[in-house]
């Protein structure tokens, strides 16, 4: 197979050309995972795939949860759908989580205080959507350790 076959049939493939998909779930879906670490143009790349769809149907599929905005594959975000966001990170997790290590360590992060940091954030969203920096500053005013300036990890 030549090199403009290739192009040609990564282009349909990626669902660049032909019907579009009606949602942006379908479009997630249909992808698996879709790197979203510049929101903007990661939004863009689901317009691109989809037939009428406007940016406000994506904000309302992310706040409804049929899409998520995760770190499921690696430290870069990505747009995974609701129903492939368990076995995903079932099967990428460790792998994720062995390359924070190190991260972890430089930070001062033990287990006990991600876990106790990991209760103030589900907490903090039980009781509705919290943006990233406000889940910050709830962590910076929840003591999760004794040690002096010890928080949530955001970063």
């Amino acid at each position: 197979m030549k090199a403009p076959e290739i192009a040609r049939r990564r282009i349909r493939n990626s669902r660049l050309t032909g019907d579009g998909f009606g949602s942006a779930d379908e479009v997630v879906r249909w992808h698996l995972a879709m790197q979203a670490q510049d929101y903007g143009p990661a939004t863009w790349s689901i317009g691109q795939r989809s037939t009428g769809l406007r940016s406000d149907d994506l904000d309302e599929a992310l706040a409804s949860g049929s899409i998520v905005r995760t770190h499921v594959l690696r430290p870069t975000w990505h747009f995974v759908a609701r129903d492939d966001i368990r076995w995903l990170l079932a099967l990428s997790g460790p792998r994720v989580q062995q390359g924070n290590a190190g991260r972890y360590r430089e930070l001062g992060l033990d287990e006990r205080t991600r876990a106790r940091a990991a209760k103030v954030i589900v907490s903090a969203l039980e009781a509705g959507t919290v943006s990233r920096g406000r889940s910050s500053v709830r962590c910076w005013t929840t003591p999760t350790s004794t040690e002096p300036g010890s928080g949530c990890p955001t970063s």
